[in-house]
């Protein structure tokens, strides 16, 4: 490594260069741009110096020795490897997030609930943050699998006008009068009333009653995409 210590302070300015196309081939991969000018010099100094020194270690003495001598052809030969390096490592980056977006996509699930035009329009408003629901029978396991980050799709059962909406949370409660009182009125509620008048709409919609009693009932926190 004595080379190293011999050389000027200008050849090694010089070996910024290489750095440079090295941030810019990496960036230019992974489809991301730097606007800061301080940032790109930090960046192609160090990795020009850090791609000098590696290269200085895997040549050979003789290798070196021309590589110090000639320092403008050896500026274009570490140009060139700056960028093939950066434009490899940049592609494996963009392909490692290309992945991750498409696992977290699968991971997500999409739900269609069809849903009458009050409470519709009150999601719709941003008044009503919570929708109560309860399975149809012991093999839907919709509202079990239903999870945050997941999608609900809104019918309205009149115009068939569709609101898509993120899933924040879902909590079970054994009885209605348990998840009014912990989720809000105001959020559950697209009628608003007390807490009897609540309970008493949810047991006249078909089948809840007893479906809840068995069942139990579900408080879906949601938000609009």
């Amino acid at each position: 490594m004595e080379e190293y210590l011999t050389l000027e302070i200008a050849h090694l300015l010089i070996f910024t260069i290489p750095g440079f196309f090295l941030v810019w081939s990496f960036n230019k991969a992974r489809g991301v741009r730097i606007q800061n000018d301080f940032e790109y010099l930090i960046f192609s100094s160090f990795l020009g110096f850090v791609l000098l020194a590696v290269l200085g270690e895997i040549m050979t003495k003789e290798n070196r020795s021309v590589l110090f001598e000639n320092i403008y052809a050896g500026v274009v030969f570490l140009s060139f490897m700056g960028m093939m390096t950066g434009y490899i490592l940049g592609s494996f980056e963009k392909l490692d997030k290309s992945i991750d977006r498409v696992l977290d996509k699968r991971n997500k699930k999409t739900f269609n609930l069809n849903l009458n035009d009050r409470s519709f329009h009150a999601i719709k408003n941003g008044t009503k943050k919570v929708e109560g629901r309860t399975q149809r029978d012991e093999f839907d396991k919709r509202y079990d699998e239903m999870k945050k980050g997941d999608y609900v799709v809104f019918i309205n059962d009149i115009s068939q006008e569709k609101l898509i909406c993120e899933v924040l949370e879902v909590r079970k409660y054994d009885n209605t009068r348990s998840m009014l009182e912990s989720e809000g009125l105001k959020n559950v509620l697209s009628s608003g009333g007390n807490i009897e008048e609540g309970i008493a709409n949810y047991n006249n919609l078909e089948g809840y009653e007893e479906r809840i009693k068995k069942f139990g009932i579900y408080a879906i926190g949601i938000k609009i995409k």
